[in-house]
C-alpha cells in the first residue's frame, strides 16, 4: 500500500501494522534505507507515473482558441488534481511549521528552481529569513547547517526529482 504509507507518519504507520515506531525504523533499515522518511521518498519515487505533459497533447493544425482552452484547462485540472490529493491534516501541520519557522529554505532545480526564488519571494514579506537555492552544492551545503527550528520545502515537478529528494 505505497500511496497510503508515503501520507502516513511513523507513527500512523506503526498503529496500522500493530508494531512499534522502533519495529518500523528496523525495517526500513533492514530494506537499506536510513530511516522511515528515506523509505517514504523511495516509495515516492516507485509510485509516482512517468512525467505527464501538462498540457493536453496540442496538434500541430491547432487554432489559437484552441491551443488556449488546452493550456488553460490543463493547469485548471492541475490544480483540481492537487487539490482532490491534498492531505489537509499534513498541510495544516506544515502551515504552521513554516509560521514558526526560525528560517525556511526552499529549494528545487531547472524549472522547480524558478517556483523555489518564486516562494523565496512571496514568503519574505512574512519577516522569516527565506532563501532560495537552485544550486545542488548549495542546497546540500545548506541542509546540513540547518537547525530544528528550520524548514525545508522541496519543489519538484515530479516528486521525485534525485536532488531534491536527497537534501530533504
Amino acid at each position: 500500500n505505497a500511496q497510503e504509507v508515503i501520507r502516513l507518519s511513523i507513527t500512523d504507520l506503526s498503529e496500522k501494522c500493530g508494531a512499534s515506531e522502533t519495529t518500523v525504523i528496523r525495517f526500513c533499515r533492514q530494506l537499506s534505507c536510513r530511516g522511515f522518511q528515506e523509505l517514504k521518498i523511495n516509495l515516492a519515487q516507485d509510485i509516482v507515473p512517468p512525467l505527464r505533459n501538462i498540457h493536453e497533447d496540442l496538434e500541430e493544425n491547432d487554432d489559437f482558441q484552441s491551443i488556449v482552452q488546452k493550456v488553460f484547462r490543463a493547469n485548471a485540472s492541475a490544480i483540481e488534481d492537487t487539490l482532490n490529493n491534498l492531505n489537509k491534516d499534513e498541510f495544516q501541520k506544515a502551515a504552521i511549521a513554516l509560521s514558526n519557522a526560525r528560517r525556511i529554505l526552499f529549494l528545487g532545480v531547472g524549472g522547480s528552481g524558478v517556483v523555489a526564488k518564486d516562494a523565496e519571494h512571496k514568503f519574505v514579506k512574512t519577516g522569516i529569513p527565506c532563501v532560495a537555492y537552485s544550486d545542488i552544492f548549495l542546497q546540500a551545503s545548506t541542509v546540513a547547517l540547518l537547525g530544528a527550528d528550520d524548514v525545508v520545502v522541496g519543489i519538484s515537478h515530479s516528486g521525485s526529482t534525485k536532488t531534491i529528494c536527497e537534501a530533504l
